[in-house]
């Protein structure tokens, strides 16, 4: 196995999840005792930079605060029409 030399700061985001995985996956399968208490926190970085990378787009509620701004505009616009008469 020949080793290269990789420049782990111009790794992109998903590129970086995906380098992190496979130094977990290798380690596991090494089964070396040393490593061995290193990777639960290695999973538990994985896992949050997993989530802060795949966040939802929509939050929850967002039917509501539509709903709520359409009545918002409704009134703001019987309101000027109201002034304008």
């Amino acid at each position: 196995m020949e080793i290269k030399t990789i420049r782990k700061d111009r790794l992109q985001n998903m590129e970086h999840l995906n380098f992190a995985e496979h130094v977990l996956i290798m380690n596991k399968e090494a089964n070396i005792d040393k490593i061995k208490p290193l990777l639960p926190p290695l999973e538990k970085a994985i896992k949050d930079e997993e989530e802060a990378l795949n966040q939802p787009t929509k939050l929850e509620g967002t039917r509501e605060l539509i709903a709520l701004d359409e009545e918002r505009d409704r009134a703001y616009r019987a309101m000027q029409f109201m002034l304008n008469s």
